[in-house]
């Protein structure tokens, strides 16, 4: 937003003539910058606008955003569109101006690296299919306390075991976590305490699903309503019982995804 402002509009303008809609801007307010510098080159222009959000944990889900921005909500298992809104981010706008205006596909990815364990944290852009470990030599290389790399962030990414392996297209981050910042302890008991179930933004039962997914009980985790889980990791990180709630959803929403896929290819 900073550095390929007019780039970015003018794919916003490209997207805007395609769908025939108007622009609305989210940004939080902890990036003031990219606030004043967007206001200003837009001026008085009704068709693009900004609006400045609080800082809030999942606010950059897709279906959050959309709620944040519009008040409208996202029925589960629909799209944006069911409810008029076309939902890109800046990186697919700034791409569609480079393919449109430019000629030129998406072949660099904006990566972010940072985290207590590499030396030299710094955003960079780099060619898709860039091995990991050249981007972490890059960055200084790992630090000794270095124990894991993960792809993505620190609520919804993913291990890396094999730093061979590419930067794909949707990689936004590599977040590199020392053991002090990695959460120590062994899962225990569930304590009943209900704290996953009060940071659940689509209002699931976190502890529920995940006990439906050990006991491979997949219909009933499908009844209620895992397919709806966005993978937030809000009810794994709140766990005092450190109970890896999210995990088990994930091996859950596969499992139905695999029996639905399954059905259909019966019928």
């Amino acid at each position: 937003m900073l550095e390929y402002t007019d780039e970015l509009i003018a794919g916003i303008e490209i997207l805007m003539k395609i769908t025939g809609v108007e622009c609305v801007i989210g940004i939080e307010d902890n990036k003031p910058k990219a606030v004043e510098i967007l206001k200003n080159k837009l001026g008085t222009r009704t068709d693009i606008t900004v609006r400045v959000l609080p800082v809030k944990y999942p606010q950059g889900a897709e279906k959050m955003l959309i709620y944040a921005v519009t008040g409208k909500k996202v029925p589960p298992g629909k799209l944006p569109m069911d409810v008029g809104v076309v939902m890109q981010n800046v990186g697919t706008a700034i791409s569609v101006y480079n393919a449109v205006a430019i000629g030129e596909p998406q072949i660099e990815a904006y990566v972010s690296v940072t985290g207590g364990g590499i030396t030299k944290p710094r955003n960079i852009i780099v060619p898709i299919g860039t091995p990991v470990s050249e981007i972490l030599d890059f960055c200084g290389g790992l630090k000794p306390d270095a124990i894991k790399v993960i792809a993505g962030g620190p609520m919804m990414g993913n291990n890396l075991y094999d730093y061979s392996a590419p930067v794909m297209k949707a990689t936004s981050g590599l977040l590199i976590l020392t053991e002090a910042e990695s959460r120590p302890g062994e899962a225990i008991a569930c304590l009943r305490c209900g704290k996953c179930i009060e940071v659940c933004p689509v209002n699931l039962m976190p502890t529920r699903l995940s006990q439906y997914s050990k006991l491979q009980r997949f219909e009933d985790a499908e009844a209620s309503g895992i397919l709806v889980c966005m993978e937030c990791g809000c009810c794994a990180y709140e766990c005092p019982a450190n109970i890896p709630l999210v995990q088990w959803i994930k091996l859950g929403k596969k499992e139905v995804i695999k029996i639905k896929q399954q059905e259909r290819k019966s019928a």
